[in-house]
């Protein structure tokens, strides 16, 4: 059975920048599984909430909402690894490296999906590159496709216009209106982001311009790999 690895910066990257794509793999027969790089414990804290929830309490909320998600997009909860670094707080260092390595060292995926380092998210930056130099020393060769989650500009379908010219043969356009309301329902279970979820938060912490931008027909990704 061919495999994929999708890595998540934090949980509900996965849904939004690849959703549709893991359902597309899985009703082809792909076995998915998930990797959540940190585990958003401090999600709410760019809003002034520190309290009700907490940071450790958030951090369990996460993870049930992670798992809810990820199970209705179709991924068995046995397919997905949370490796507890602290949210806004991932730095490359050879402990990570190595858990990734062992990780993909024992999936041998046909394709993985990580974000790109152009996202601005510094979380994102370093998932990028945790995820390539643990590839380094891999025999198994995989398939690598970038996504992007939170672009410097907001003008995305002129970015995309732009990387399709250059990247033309790199550059992949997924269509995934067959499976659009299955991953914005699979989004839903993560209430504590797209949701106000204390009284202190003027909004939630994924804001409308994000989530119209990412539940689209279409999902993109930068192929790496010939």
């Amino acid at each position: 059975m061919d495999r994929i690895v999708v890595f998540a910066p934090h949980p509900d990257d996965e849904i939004l920048c690849c959703g549709g794509t893991i359902i597309k793999k899985l009703k082809n027969g792909f076995d998915v599984s998930i990797v959540y790089m940190t585990d958003g414990s401090n999600a709410l804290s760019n809003l002034g909430v520190y309290t009700d929830p907490s940071p450790t309490e958030l951090k369990q909320i996460r993870r049930k909402e992670a798992i809810r998600g990820a199970n209705l997009l179709g991924v068995k909860t046995e397919n997905l690894y949370f490796l507890d670094n602290e949210d806004r707080k991932l730095h490359y260092n050879l402990y990570i490296v190595n858990n990734i390595h062992d990780i993909l060292k024992n999936i041998e995926p046909q394709e993985i999906y990580l974000p790109s380092i152009n996202d601005v998210s510094p979380d994102h930056k370093n998932t990028y590159l945790i995820v390539m130099e643990s590839l380094r020393t891999i025999e198994h060769k995989s398939n690598i496709y970038l996504y992007v989650a939170l672009p410097k500009y907001s003008h995305l379908d002129y970015i995309n216009k732009w990387l399709f010219r250059i990247f033309e043969k790199r550059y992949v356009k997924n269509d995934i209106s067959e499976f659009l309301s299955q991953k914005y329902f699979s989004l839903l279970q993560h209430k504590s982001q797209i949701t106000v979820i204390n009284s202190k938060q003027r909004r939630p912490v994924i804001s409308q311009l994000t989530l119209k931008r990412l539940l689209n027909n279409t999902e993109y990704f930068l192929c790496l790999t010939d």
